[in-house]
């Protein structure tokens, strides 16, 4: 029991990693904004354009994303989102402008909405009612440590190299 036991507890160390990752990309474009605002000539207006491209698709995405987890399983469905959402990340540094930034910024929302129901879904499968709460509440712990993470390490690598790069490295973690 206790082997078992252990598995789930790494199994769900997986899911808050895999939710550290979902809010580093998801937090990139709000600390490169100022850099890449400025090189790329993004009014204000224009900003808010692609921010909205990520909620509505986010938004749209949820369910769909909790029916393609239930469709093809957990393991299987958070891996396949998590590899999209990293490339997605990843493309935004080939960017020209708002609304190329909004389209990858898009399919970031489209990909990114997997994470909540695949980490409601695994506790769920995974484990006992009693122990279902703190299983939530460590996957859901990644999604602030994503968030706290993103502002030291995009400037770092901004400042080093360049915003593009930073979008890079983001999505190759």
């Amino acid at each position: 029991m206790s082997k078992i036991k252990g598995v789930r507890w790494w199994m769900v160390g997986l899911v808050t990693l895999g939710l550290v990752v979902n809010y580093l990309a998801r937090n990139t474009l709000s600390v490169a904004a100022p850099a890449m605002m400025e090189e790329l000539h993004i009014t204000t207006e224009q900003y808010s354009h692609i921010v909205v491209a990520w909620q509505v698709c986010y938004a749209f995405m949820q369910p769909v994303a909790g029916y393609i987890l239930d469709a093809i399983g957990t393991k299987l469905g958070f891996g396949i989102f998590a590899l999209a959402w990293s490339l997605a990340c990843g493309a935004a540094a080939m960017a020209t402008g708002w609304q190329s930034l909004a389209v990858f910024r898009g399919m970031l929302g489209l990909t990114e909405a997997a994470g909540i129901p695949a980490g409601v879904k695994a506790t769920s499968e995974w484990f006992p009612a009693k122990e279902r709460s703190v299983a939530v509440g460590w996957f859901n712990a990644g999604t602030s440590l994503g968030a706290m993470l993103a502002p030291p390490l995009v400037i770092f690598v901004a400042t080093m190299h360049s915003w593009q790069m930073a979008f890079v490295i983001t999505g190759g973690l």
